[in-house]
């Protein structure tokens, strides 16, 4: 569910005429792509700004948004952003930082990207550490459930994917490490993983656009690290607040004609 949002029908201020024509500061502004009806605004996409929210997609899976510029489309050119419709809504970030914590990335991983039928994993928890690597326990299907642990790195592999490398393993409470390197082990070998959101190879690699159930989050994650994010799809230099934003919230505009 969406958090709550103020509307205001204010000017846009990523939307000021360029000076130039090739200008980037303003190509994230939503255009006029339509005919004005009584229905359709002809406009296709909304401004959202977000500042210190804890932004829920649905139960425990989101994230803390400290700061966000984005842009709301509908997923349906013409029709209405229902809020109460995940699906109704696609949601572009133009700039931003976001956190991931404890509850959200297990959540991600636990009630999201390994629960499916016959899935090799189970009761995940993922613990971020001081040291910015991720400590996940859970159980590993070999022939039964066994207590597994991994600890290691997300880092971004490319535009469209994030990797988690596991640099120590544990199966039933024994150090793994040497035993798979002197076996030639991978763990690709032990794990079985390949669906639309996540695959393993020597890695977890999830595919950014699919991270999270509804709505569609289209963002490009910059060089981060530990579970703190930075956004840029290189739209926009700087976040312009506009003067109805609070301290702490969202607030939606359009783009007048």
């Amino acid at each position: 569910m969406l958090p709550p949002i103020n509307r205001y029908p204010l000017h846009n201020p990523l939307s000021k005429p360029p000076r130039r024509s090739n200008s980037r500061r303003n190509s994230a502004s939503p255009r006029v792509c339509r005919p004005l009806t009584l229905r359709d605004s002809g406009i296709d996409g909304s401004l959202m700004f977000a500042r210190d929210v804890d932004f829920r997609v649905t139960d425990d899976i989101g994230f803390m948004i400290h700061d966000m510029a984005a842009t709301l489309t509908p997923a349906r050119p013409g029709e209405l952003i229902v809020f109460d419709d995940p699906t109704s809504v696609m949601i572009n970030v133009h700039r931003g930082e976001v956190t991931l914590d404890s509850t959200k990335l297990t959540a991600i991983f636990d009630r999201y990207l390994f629960q499916y039928q016959g899935s090799p994993l189970r009761n995940m928890c993922v613990m971020p550490q001081d040291d910015g690597n991720l400590r996940i326990t859970g159980e590993m299907h070999r022939e039964t459930w066994v207590p597994t642990v991994l600890v290691g790195s997300l880092s971004m592999r490319n535009a469209d994917e994030l990797v988690f490398h596991a640099d120590h393993v544990e199966v039933a409470s024994v150090g793994a490490d040497k035993l798979m390197q002197a076996a030639h082990v991978k763990m690709a070998d032990l794990l079985k993983v390949d669906t639309p959101i996540a695959r393993l190879d020597d890695d977890v690699v999830m595919q950014v656009a699919k991270l999270t159930p509804p709505p569609a989050l289209r963002m490009t994650i910059t060089p981060s690290a530990g579970v703190n994010f930075k956004l840029d799809d290189r739209t926009v230099q700087h976040i312009d607040w506009p003067a109805s934003m609070p301290p702490r919230g969202i607030s939606c505009m359009n783009r007048h004609r």
